[in-house]
């Protein structure tokens, strides 16, 4: 194996490894790339519109609440219907996903065909309920006529489908955090995996250069040395001694002048050799500038995607504190009730009816104000979930800082390579030009 061949084996192992690298992290950050846009445009949507449904019907059976409790229609059944249709539209959206399975998406369009049927059968029940003035709906066992009945149906499937919308506003909630989780299990095995490529290369390099410097450059250039050392002692002993040994003398030197002709072709070969070895290097450099720009586009993406969870944490919070007024309006309606309640009794058989009327108002009160608590604990701990969330996206933002950090520092090391490249060319030709004067004289 020739100087050159030696030479080009010792920087190919760094090239090799560079570029094996450099293509790891390429097919890594393409990975990532796309989950982090399934996160972003799938799974954070889906848990983002189920949330939507989940309020919007919340809203929706609050309003057919209160048809029942206020006993006048007025344009509430035109606001539950718009409610609805954010419903719906919010299902919608999940289903035109593209990511989800088709188990997931028929659950979803049975959900939605459901909630259109409740929709219209409960249009038409409360309109009779807040139209009937004297309707009066009973919480124990007895059973009324047929429009109680029928409110008690409706109020059946409501609450099924309150169930189902709320299983799968968590449902979706589970799966963004799954994702996350695994995102920064990953991004931490490619930096912990990188760093060990990235010293198992400078390490191999420069044992690699170490020895064909040593072995195959400082040697001949000694043994080089050391025979034209030798020839002048012969040269002055044949000029002192005998004629007979001026041929010998003659054929030495032409020996002579073969070897460091051949040298100087082999640097002159080496200094071809650590030129292209500069070129590649500028090469590798722009390779790792366009990974940086990669890196940083991703770290906006994930700090995009922080600024929009913290929106949504924004306006649960104030959702929560409305949900905390509906109790206190449903405080206060059960004090009127008792009011009522006692002004009745004190009226005697006169307001009997009334206090049946204020009974039922406080009852009504009492389950407004346990629905709105039930409502505020579940935004409450959706809150957290979200917070959770966000700690989760500015981990993963600084962990992209610090591969950001690493790929400047090899880039870094790529330019050092480069300048002792060009600094190892210019020594090299100035070895050669050194000996072409030694052979020339």
């Amino acid at each position: 194996m020739s100087i050159a061949q030696k030479i080009w084996l010792s920087l190919g192992i760094l090239v090799a490894g560079y570029f094996m690298s450099v293509g790891v992290g390429f097919f890594l950050g393409k990975s990532w790339e796309a989950r982090l846009y399934l996160v972003s445009d799938e799974m954070f949507t889906a848990s983002l519109q189920s949330r939507t449904a989940e309020s919007a019907f919340n809203e929706q059976i609050k309003i057919y609440n209160d048809i029942v409790m206020i006993g006048n229609i007025g344009d509430f059944i035109e606001s539950a219907q718009k409610k609805a249709d954010e419903t719906q539209a919010a299902l919608g959206n999940i289903i035109r996903l593209k990511k989800l399975d088709e188990k997931q998406l028929g659950e979803i369009r049975e959900i939605l065909a459901e909630l259109k049927q409740f929709t219209t059968s409960a249009a038409s029940v409360y309109a009779k309920a807040g139209a009937n003035s004297e309707f009066v709906f009973k919480t124990g066992g007895e059973t009324g006529g047929s429009l109680e009945k029928d409110v008690l149906r409706i109020g059946q499937q409501m609450n099924a489908l309150k169930e189902r919308l709320s299983a799968l506003s968590r449902h979706f909630s589970d799966e963004l955090k799954k994702e996350l989780s695994e995102i920064i299990i990953s991004t931490r095995y490619y930096r912990y995996a990188n760093l060990l490529v990235f010293f198992g290369i400078v390490s191999i390099a420069g044992i690699a250069v170490w020895l064909v410097i040593s072995r195959y450059i400082a040697r001949p250039l000694k043994r080089i040395i050391q025979n034209l050392s030798d020839c002048s002692d012969e040269v002055l002993y044949s000029a002192v001694g005998a004629t007979h040994l001026s041929n010998e003398l003659a054929e030495r030197s032409f020996q002579q002048a073969a070897s460091i002709e051949q040298v100087s072709a082999s640097l002159e070969e080496m200094s071809s050799m650590t030129s292209s070895n500069a070129q590649n290097a500028d090469l590798t450099r722009n390779i790792v500038r366009n990974a940086l720009v990669l890196i940083k586009k991703t770290d906006k993406f994930m700090a995009d995607l922080m600024a929009s969870m913290t929106e949504t944490t924004k306006a649960s919070r104030e959702t929560s504190k409305i949900i905390k007024t509906i109790d206190e309006i449903a405080f206060q309606t059960n004090l009127l009730a008792l009011n009522a309640a006692v002004e009745a009794a004190r009226a005697g058989e006169a307001g009997a009816g009334f206090a049946v009327v204020a009974n039922e108002v406080r009852n009504l009160a009492l389950r407004s104000a346990g629905a709105a608590r039930n409502t505020s604990e579940m935004i409450e701990g959706n809150i957290r979930k979200i917070e959770v969330g966000e700690q989760i996206a500015s981990d993963t933002i600084q962990t992209f800082k610090a591969v950001a950090e690493g790929a400047e520092n090899i880039r870094k090391l790529i330019d050092e390579v480069a300048t002792a490249s060009d600094s190892q060319a210019q020594g090299i030709a100035q070895v050669n030009k050194a000996i072409s004067e030694m052979d020339q004289a």
